[in-house]
């Protein structure tokens, strides 16, 4: 009964001395130096800042179609495809190093207020003082050229029909450089006479940014793919029950707002607004609608009237529409009413007392 637990320990033994040896042989370089990367101090006394390896940069791409990343809609609702560029690599580099240094600024304020010894100070401040790189990348200006819009029915992967999405809303054409700091979108559709046309059934999209055949010298050169979107298509039925046809009105609104076509998003948007009085989005839509228009006044009567229905539907005061605040402060600066000088004018001076 002795003899597998005396085979055991002596396994156990070996494999230890194993791993003993392998550590020696990996750190014997640095140890014997005393002046590795990692433990070099600067004139503080303290380790240097050091830099680590820095990572490939990738860009990360996402996808939603009509803000969402699996709907079910009717043959005949129009599609917005949101397409995003981010580099989460640089983001999550520059989290890491503000957090050490945040470390570094605790450390020393405990040390003034006596809360840690000075030694305990220096241990944090130097493990502080690694810093990751960041992974910095450039797409060129017409970067949306590069986006591919994939479709596969989602039980037959070798079905892929090309539907007739086109480039709604660019970003500003100049060179994008993702450094952490920002994300950049475009907007691609399918109008509602193309939306028609669609079969009924479950369908897979997905974005793919490809840039190894035409990017410049100085720009990422890669490919990289979004999480699918699951779309199903249904049969448009005669008739629709009313919050389901207040919804598709409501997406025809959007679709033609994106496209820039005013006229179209302001008669969907009327049609969501008959079909729900009180629908928030749809007076927002009118709003937007209107003042494209150049209809400043009839644009604020519709933002009161959304503000109106928000403030009825949602009784707690913390829930605050900033977005409709933000669009009528907006058309106070652009057209004040008769009387109102714009924000940021000076009052004229009071009048001299006889």
């Amino acid at each position: 009964m002795r003899k597998p637990a005396l085979i055991f320990g002596v396994v156990v033994a070996t494999v230890a001395f194993v791993l003993i040896v392998i550590w020696y042989v990996q750190h014997r370089p640095a140890a014997r130096s005393g002046k590795s990367q990692a433990t070099a101090s600067d004139s503080t006394g303290l380790p240097a800042i050091v830099q680590t390896a820095r990572l490939s940069p990738e860009p990360d791409v996402s996808l939603d179609i009509n803000n969402k990343t699996e709907l079910e809609v009717h043959q005949g609702t129009p599609l917005l495809l949101t397409i995003r560029l981010a580099n989460q690599r640089a983001a999550n580099a520059l989290s890491t190093n503000a957090a050490r240094e945040a470390i570094a600024a605790d450390a020393r304020e405990q040390l003034k207020a006596g809360a840690i010894t000075a030694a305990e100070s220096q241990a944090r401040e130097a493990f502080s003082r690694q810093r990751e790189g960041v992974p910095t990348l450039v797409l060129p200006p017409d970067w949306p050229k590069s986006i591919h819009v994939q479709v596969r029915r989602a039980n037959d992967p070798a079905s892929q029909p090309d539907w007739p999405v086109s480039l709604l809303v660019a970003p500003a054409k100049q060179a994008l450089v993702l450094d952490g700091t920002e994300t950049t979108e475009a907007t691609w559709g399918l109008s509602p006479e193309a939306s028609a046309l669609l079969a009924p059934g479950s369908w897979q999209l997905a974005a793919i940014l490809d840039t190894i055949a035409d990017a410049p010298a100085d720009a990422w050169r890669g490919h990289a793919v979004s999480q699918p979107v699951i779309v199903t298509i249904k049969p448009r039925p005669a008739s629709l029950p009313v919050a389901e046809a207040e919804q598709d009105a409501l997406e025809v609104s959007r679709y033609y707002a994106a496209a820039g076509q005013w006229d179209n998003s302001l008669a969907a948007a009327r049609k969501a607004a008959a079909l729900i009085p009180d629908s928030i989005e749809a007076h927002t839509l009118i709003g937007d609608a209107l003042s494209a228009g150049g209809d400043k006044h009839g644009a604020m009567k519709a933002y009161q009237t959304a503000m109106a229905a928000f403030q009825k539907q949602n009784k707690d005061p913390r829930h605050v529409a900033d977005y409709l605040i933000e669009r009528m402060h907006q058309l106070l600066l652009t057209a004040p009413p008769p009387g109102l000088a714009p924000e940021g004018t000076k009052a004229p001076p009071p009048p001299k007392k006889r």
